[in-house]
């Protein structure tokens, strides 16, 4: 991260970065921050069905390391976003979430240069954010976009790679998005209630030190990590409700999300639970 340069990189605006506005390669590459998912996690929406990066690399003068930094400038947002999550929810928000529509996307979108800049980003992603991914959610996926994870997935360690879950069918996917982040949270675009808050491409403000200390406090729970279980515990592979598993601490503090599996899968209250 000090060789990259992270710290000067996301203090600085979009534009610098990219040479253009955000709002510029919109058209063929939507990605925003919005709103939180159950557990206060902020979370990243992707258009990856227009994701067209010969577009994007004419719009930025042809150098594919500037959508690298960009990644990266995005990602440190994230991070700072953990802050004023932490803050807010008086406990420590460690990890934030990613939801990723592929609906419409073709090889066609593809060109030469896409899959380098795609292996490079997971590979940045896993050695500097591992423990701040909470997971990936794509919905909408053609058949195709399982041949490129096949490809990018062999670069991963096996902890990243199961906090990927790729669903099809919005019958399979509106379920578990619906137990994730609750209607006012999501995009409209996403079948939520929320309106779609568009990239101003300006730095986050970091929260100040005095906050952060009171809300990472030792009387406040400590952030959830995920912990591997033996095999014979592990749920199984891809299991959507691996994407949304507080900590043991967390079910005293907040509901238990029912089996995304099950038709009418309900909110209980753990306290009710208890007490039943």
């Amino acid at each position: 991260r000090e060789r990259v340069g992270t710290l000067d990189l996301a203090s600085r605006p979009a534009d610098e970065i990219l040479t253009c506005a955000p709002a510029e390669l919109w058209e063929w590459s939507p990605a925003w921050l919005q709103g939180e998912d159950r557990l206060g996690r902020p979370v990243i929406y992707k258009e990856w069905g227009q994701f067209y990066f010969r577009k994007i690399k004419e719009r930025i003068g042809g150098d594919p390391a500037r959508m690298v930094r960009y990644h990266l400038w995005c990602n440190e947002q994230c991070v700072r976003a953990l802050g004023h999550q932490s803050v807010k929810h008086q406990r420590p928000i460690g990890q934030f979430f990613c939801v990723f529509n592929a609906a419409g996307w073709t090889p066609y979108l593809m060109s030469n240069g896409a899959m380098p800049f795609l292996k490079e980003i997971a590979l940045l992603d896993q050695a500097h954010y591992p423990e701040r991914l909470g997971g990936i959610l794509v919905i909408n996926a053609p058949r195709l976009i399982s041949l490129v994870w096949n490809i990018v997935r062999v670069y991963l360690d096996p902890v990243t790679r199961d906090k990927v879950n790729i669903m099809s069918s919005e019958n399979e996917w509106r379920p578990v998005l619906d137990q994730l982040i609750d209607k006012d949270q999501l995009p409209q675009t996403f079948g939520g209630d929320a309106p779609l808050e568009m990239p101003s491409g300006q730095p986050i403000v970091p929260q100040s030190a005095f906050e952060a200390f009171v809300a990472l406090s030792p009387q406040h729970e400590r952030p959830a990590t995920r912990r591997l279980l033996p095999a014979a515990q592990a749920p199984r592979r891809g299991s959507p409700s691996e994407l949304c598993r507080p900590s043991k601490a967390a079910h005293a503090k907040r509901p238990v999300l029912g089996s995304p599996f099950k038709s009418g899968a309900r909110i209980k209250s753990a306290q009710a639970g208890a007490t039943a």
